[in-house]
């Protein structure tokens, strides 16, 4: 996939996690397994952020994680 193209879809994926509306948000769980999917994080950062997601009081944690590791991977992507 060219470079452009891959960081426009993390940055789509990125804009629907600030998206998510809060604890029960069902996407939370789906979009956290298509980046998975997509991206290969490595499994215990994924366990993390969806372990979070399950509870109303660290809701809010895995949602930034989530989004700190997407812009992670658009940082790798521009960087040289």
């Amino acid at each position: 996939m060219e470079k452009l193209e891959k960081i426009q879809q993390l940055s789509n994926f990125l804009t629907r996690v600030k998206r998510l509306r809060g604890f029960g948000d069902m996407d939370a769980f789906t979009l956290a397994s298509q980046f998975n999917a997509e991206e290969k994080l490595p499994a215990k950062k994924i366990e993390t952020i969806i372990d979070q997601f399950s509870s109303p009081q660290q809701w809010q944690c895995a949602k930034e994680d989530f989004a700190q590791s997407i812009e992670a991977q658009i940082k790798k992507l521009i960087q040289p």
